[in-house]
């Protein structure tokens, strides 16, 4: 695999943070990244976790630069930042709400919750060498990979690669940790300095109800192996790129299989879901109303 350096209209374009989903249901994970889907269509709005989750990471973000660059940083600044961006999100776009996030106000007590924590609990050891580094890689003549890694930490030679993840439920996440190490393989300066990835490590940080009696959880730190990560990434680029071709080649929403059993088979979580795409779903939770 090499590094992609040109756009190709008709490229299949591939997030590594999207890996996990398709894993989880190819149907899914069709619903957002593949353009044809969109175009015939009308899908569910942008569920209030995946908002939350991207202005926890922007966050994030800005306290590991300050720190890179300062030394130290500021977690009042980086919450205020992301509370303006929180709301104009939240006044110009349809969000879908759910249980555990039901309205504005209480959005912007969670997020301050999850940027304290991470404040707390990853910033005093984090040695960051890149943050939110953005990277490509054409995995194929087809298919090209992209992704934006968190925080890569380096010695000498030796890479680890750190995800952030602020969800209301843990999930494996192999197949974009393993993704995240097949792009940073690919890159020529990386090739040059003969680096080896050591680890690839999730930070967890769950968003929970205000109400909660233990308050916001601490963070959760889940170290995966670099081999099943890498496996896992390969096999969902595989059944992607196939599954893809077929669609466009035939319209046929089946060329990517349902999974009605996953946790995520809900109109909170899954855009698909009560949607023309999908009809494999079942509506059980009264509470999802």
């Amino acid at each position: 695999m090499k590094s992609a350096k040109t756009k190709d209209p008709n490229k299949i374009i591939v997030h590594a943070s999207s890996l996990p989903k398709h894993q989880d249901c190819p149907r899914s994970w069709a619903a957002t990244p593949i353009k044809e889907v969109g175009e015939r269509y009308e899908l569910a709005p942008q569920g209030i976790g995946s908002v939350l989750g991207d202005r926890a990471h922007a966050g994030a973000a800005r306290m590991l630069l300050a720190k890179q660059l300062n030394g130290t940083w500021d977690y009042e600044q980086a919450l205020e930042e992301q509370v303006e961006e929180l709301k104009e999100i939240l006044r110009s776009a349809a969000i879908t709400w759910d249980k555990t996030t039901k309205e504005p106000g209480v959005a912007i007590e969670q997020l301050a919750s999850l940027l304290f924590e991470f404040h707390r609990g990853v910033m005093p050891t984090a040695n960051a060498a890149l943050v939110e580094m953005r990277m490509k890689a054409a995995w194929s003549a087809d298919l090209t990979l992209t992704g934006q890694m968190d925080n890569i930490e380096r010695d000498g030679n030796l890479f680890k690669i750190f995800d952030h993840k602020f969800s209301s439920m843990l999930s494996p996440y192999h197949a974009q940790l393993g993704c995240y190490k097949l792009l940073l393989e690919a890159q020529p300066w990386y090739q040059a300095e003969e680096g080896e990835v050591q680890e690839l490590i999730l930070n967890w940080i769950q968003r929970v109800s205000i109400r909660a009696k233990k308050g916001q959880p601490q963070v959760i730190q889940i170290a995966y192996s670099v081999d099943a990560a890498e496996s896992a990434a390969r096999k969902q680029l595989e059944e992607i790129e196939r599954s893809v071709k077929e669609y466009r080649a035939t319209g046929d929403p089946w060329a990517f299989n349902a999974r009605p059993s996953s946790k995520f088979c809900t109109k909170k979580t899954c855009r698909a879901f009560g949607t023309g795409f999908c009809d494999q779903w079942i509506d059980l939770d009264p509470e999802e109303d």
